[in-house]
């Protein structure tokens, strides 16, 4: 619709021909229609990637056992006492083609270019994988070990949800967990952000405990590692369109030193930028099409949730290519940011947990635009916490979000994952 504007007319310009001047609306924001796609009970999901339409995997951890859509998964029923297992499930539709269960305290997915789904194991007890078996090679040190030191197993995933190839990598550590980050270069190469305990050559000789390393995408082999001097421990990992290398950590030598980093790094190791992000917590990172990277920094998920709108601002940060801040937008102050996407458009998308107090959880996505200003944004009507998110190229968002209320038991609480789409 357009509408015709009249033009003033004053003094000797009266009489004169009346200029028609046709303003067009903004449109609309496209309307987005939310499907449950699947029910989950007793889990706590950690990743959702996303093969195709209406395809996805779903990983995450249960205790003793949890219910998939129509699946049942169970720990193994020999260990006493129980411990945590890791779930991943192949759905296409809403039904669960398949759903492996594996020993291992930590499950990390990310997807190629082509649509290749790649997975890392945290493991301290046996891994069976395909016709292999993986004995983590960690022993505990200290007696106060309350596990034996962490291994790390990465893994390229079949249709079937069996390994085309696989590598173990022998992180061997204890606390904190050793990996940080998965992520796929745009030559399709999955790129895994650890830190090691002890020498693993070729992956870590030894030097810093932080390393960012890269492996052959057909078979697993092992490329190239770079050491993380400047980060004592690494936090996030993105990569952009060029194949550099953007890490988020902790800088300093200890765990009293709270200023956080980000790095820029080529794919051979060259420092590009380095830039300095303050005493909060990197909750999410992503880069947009041209290299720019988006940080969002702000108090921990654990200090959120006890101190809720008087935990402290959480912000949108825009870092440059050169490592200049050129934005900083401020989302609240009660709000625990879990992850980001970067649209082609250049608008942001992130989601997250908004928390009024103890009793007000509710899921949050919302969509910023180039400028910071408020596209759209949705809070779900129930109370609920923000597990997992995943972007289709097309736009279509998908979350995972749990029912929260301390008067449900958690092997009865529901995870929902749910697609949004637009019309």
């Amino acid at each position: 619709m357009a509408w015709l504007a009249l033009a003033g007319c004053r003094g000797a310009s009266c009489g004169a021909p009346r200029e028609e001047v046709t303003i067009t609306p903004a449109p609309d924001p496209p309307k987005r229609i939310e499907t449950v796609v699947l029910t989950l009970e007793g889990a706590w999901v950690t990743d959702l990637v996303v093969l195709g339409e209406n395809d996805l995997l779903v990983g995450g951890r249960f205790f003793r056992q949890a219910r998939i859509g129509d699946r049942t998964v169970r720990a193994d029923p020999t260990e006493d006492p129980p411990q945590v297992h890791v779930f991943l499930a192949h759905v296409v539709d809403g039904q669960v083609q398949w759903a492996r269960v594996f020993p291992a305290m930590d499950l990390a997915l990310a997807r190629s270019s082509d649509g290749i789904p790649w997975a890392v194991l945290a493991y301290e007890r046996p891994i069976e994988l395909g016709p292999h078996r993986y004995v983590p090679r960690g022993k505990a040190t200290d007696v106060d070990d309350w596990k034996t030191p962490l291994d790390l197993l990465l893994w390229r995933i079949d249709p079937a949800g069996e390994p085309v190839a696989a590598m173990a990598l022998a992180s061997q550590r204890v606390d904190p967990w050793p990996l940080a980050g998965l992520s796929i270069s745009p030559e399709g190469s999955p790129v895994v952000l650890a830190m090691f305990g002890v020498p693993a050559p070729p992956i870590h000789t030894g030097h810093h405990p932080a390393v960012v390393a890269s492996f052959e995408k057909e078979s697993a082999r092992h490329l190239r590692s770079i050491e993380l001097p400047e980060v004592f421990r690494p936090e996030r990992l993105s990569i952009d369109g060029s194949g550099n290398l953007v890490v988020a950590g902790r800088a300093g030598e200890s765990y009293s030193e709270r200023k956080r980093v980000l790095l820029r790094i080529s794919p051979e190791g060259r420092r590009l930028a380095q830039t300095e992000l303050g005493d909060d917590d990197v909750l999410a990172l992503a880069c947009h099409p041209d290299g720019r990277a988006v940080a969002i920094v702000g108090p921990s998920h654990y200090v959120v949730m006890s101190k809720h709108s008087s935990a402290g601002e959480t912000r949108l940060l825009e870092v440059a290519i050169d490592g200049r801040i050129t934005a900083s937008q401020s989302l609240g102050s009660a709000v625990d940011v879990i992850d980001l996407s970067v649209l082609p458009s250049g608008d942001v998308v992130l989601f997250g947990t908004s928390i009024e107090n103890a009793e007000d959880w509710r899921d949050w996505i919302e969509i910023r635009g180039s400028n910071g200003e408020r596209r759209w944004s949705r809070i779900s009507t129930e109370a609920s916490e923000a597990h997992a998110f995943a972007m289709e190229s097309g736009g279509t968002i998908w979350i995972a979000a749990r029912e929260a209320g301390q008067h449900i038991p958690f092997e009865q609480r529901k995870v929902t994952v749910r697609r949004i789409g637009t019309e």
